[in-house]
This record gives structure tokens, C-alpha cells and sequence, in this order.
């Protein structure tokens, strides 16, 4: 697990000792993933950073949002993780987890609290039923199931259940949490929510009237979603997350960082315009038009170690 740039930020600690009836799962049944996924986002305040659509609200009152986080999480191919959820507890064979994450981004499969039962038959069998004791991370998006407490000679079993959320969250839910007693209270940027978030949600996947921001915030995630498609293609999709928390939300930023590292942005001339190098060859350095159709950006993309890049970007 990586540490870096996560001293002082707030954890989000869950654990759960009911007594189980026998048969019953002591957690939410049916299988699940951690973020509700996205639909309309509440009205955002100064603080709160995300904002690509928005629907006007009374305060306090919360609609799962187009970047509704609980713990995101985020791995990279050195196998360090960030953010995300830590999740285990004393009783075998109680937790399914499937190995796999729910790319959502037009809000099409994920239901009401998280819901994916009806991607069950797609996903087929989950790749691990936990043992006791055995200790997981996920990401906010990984499918998982609570499974029935097992009946010990006609009693019940004493289920103990642990979560950690080390990554973001979008909404603290005061009605279904415990405040900390040393007076620890979440970021100013996380909404505090009253009343029972189970009776808060629209239906499951309705489709919504969205409401956009401004033409620069419209283009703005058009562009983002181009280069989300392009890292799926190149079977970087891993790092869609990433490029956005590093700002990188446009093939032309792309770029602009892969030269500023040091890497070559030059193709053969083909009439890009006015902007030649001595030797016949396009220079993109500046001009968006000229990136958005570089036939060198699906070779570059492929190729470049995009992960420790990235990481000298936003830490200099």
C-alpha cells in the first residue's frame, strides 16, 4: 500500500458485531459494489473540486453525483495501491469478492446504493470467497456479496466485520454513522448528509435530466471522456482515474506532459500547418487540433510508463 501524499487525510472506520439471525447475511445482501456509480450531482459548494453536472437542492439533502466516491482506489502496475477499501472478518466463507471493476462512466450499470444483481449472470462465479481472518483490498467499484452466517449446532455465529475507506469519499451519512469521540470530523468538502440514505436515492438507473455547466465545463469532459476511450484502447484503462487526478483531461495535456519529460511529440510531416522543424518534421507543442488527430498518440500511449510519469508530474 502507498502512503504517499496521504498523511492526514481522514479514514472511515466500519465495524459491525450484530448478532446474525441464522441463515441471514449480517451485512447487505445481494450483490454490490461500494459507490452508487453516477447520477445527478448535488449542488456543489466552493470547496467540493468536481462539479461536471449539477441539479439545484435544498442543503443537506444528497443525490449520488457524476464522481460519487466511497474510497475509489486506485492500483498501478508496480502492484501498490491507493485509496480504496480494506475489508475482512472472523467468519469463513461470508464474503464473496469478484475480481473485476465496474467502469460506469455514463451511468448505464449501476443501480440504486450500488446495485449490480442484475449483472450477476455476466459476471459469472466470484473469483473468492473470503477466509476468516483474511484481509482484502478493493476499489469502491469492485463487485462483492455478503453471504449467510453459517448455523454452529443451532447456534448463531458471533460475526465480527471490519472496513477501512482510506480513498475519497462524496457524502457522510449522519443517521448511519458513529462520530468520532476525539472530535475528528470529515473534510469540508465531503457533505454531511441527514436522514436515511436507503429513502434518498432516484429508482434504480432512472434516466435523469441532466443539467450542464458552462460550455467551457461541457467541452471540458467531452475531452475527458475522448481520453478515457483512447486509454481503454491502448489497454491502459487502469489509469483512467489516475489521469484525472493528475489533471491530464485532454490528449493535448497528454502530450504536453510526454514532451516535458523529455519524450519525442514529432511525426512526419503531413500538413499539420505552419509549426515545421528544419527537417520536415510537425512539432506539437502548443496546438490542440494537432494533437487531437496524432497518429503518434495511440503509439506513445502504448509505450510510455505512464504511471511513474504522471507521478513526477504532480510531484515535481
Amino acid at each position: 500500500y502507498s502512503y504517499d501524499g496521504e498523511a492526514g487525510l481522514i479514514g472511515y472506520l466500519t465495524i459491525d458485531e450484530r448478532p446474525t439471525p441464522p441463515g441471514a447475511s449480517q451485512r447487505r445482501g445481494g450483490l454490490h459494489v461500494e459507490s452508487p456509480g453516477i447520477m445527478p450531482l448535488i449542488q456543489s459548494n466552493a470547496l467540493t473540486s468536481e462539479a461536471e453536472y449539477s441539479i439545484e437542492t435544498s442543503p443537506n439533502v444528497f443525490v449520488p453525483g457524476a464522481e460519487h466516491h466511497w474510497g475509489n482506489g486506485i492500483m498501478m502496475r508496480s502492484e501498490h495501491v491507493q485509496g480504496g477499501i480494506f475489508m475482512a472478518s472472523n467468519v469463513a466463507g461470508t464474503t464473496a469478492v469478484w475480481n473485476c471493476h465496474i467502469n460506469d462512466e455514463e451511468g448505464e450499470f449501476i443501480g440504486a446504493h450500488g446495485d449490480i444483481e442484475h449483472l450477476r449472470e455476466a459476471l459469472g462465479p466470484c473469483a473468492r470467497t473470503l477466509e476468516a481472518g483474511e484481509l482484502i483490498w478493493m476499489t469502491d467499484k469492485t463487485p462483492h456479496e455478503s453471504l449467510p452466517v453459517p448455523v454452529s449446532a443451532g447456534n448463531n455465529v458471533r460475526r465480527q466485520y471490519f472496513r477501512l475507506v482510506l480513498g475519497p469519499v462524496s457524502a457522510w451519512f449522519a443517521d448511519h454513522s458513529t462520530p468520532n469521540p476525539l472530535g475528528t470530523v470529515p473534510p469540508p468538502e465531503v457533505r454531511i448528509v441527514y436522514g436515511d440514505k436507503f429513502t434518498l436515492y432516484p429508482s434504480p438507473r432512472r434516466k435523469c435530466c441532466w443539467h450542464g455547466g458552462s460550455p467551457e465545463q461541457i467541452k471540458q469532459v467531452k475531452l475527458f471522456k475522448e481520453v478515457a476511450q483512447k486509454l481503454y484502447e491502448c489497454e491502459v484503462g487502469h489509469l483512467v482515474q489516475r489521469a484525472k487526478q493528475y489533471g491530464l483531461t485532454s490528449r493535448a495535456e497528454i502530450l504536453r506532459l510526454y514532451h516535458a519529460q523529455g519524450g519525442s511529440t514529432t511525426y512526419p510531416s503531413r500538413d499539420w500547418g505552419p509549426n515545421h522543424s528544419k527537417d520536415g518534421k510537425a512539432l506539437f507543442l502548443d496546438h490542440s487540433a494537432y494533437y487531437h488527430d496524432c497518429p503518434k498518440f495511440d503509439e506513445m500511449v502504448q509505450a510510455w510508463q505512464m504511471e511513474s510519469t504522471m507521478k513526477r508530474f504532480a510531484d515535481p
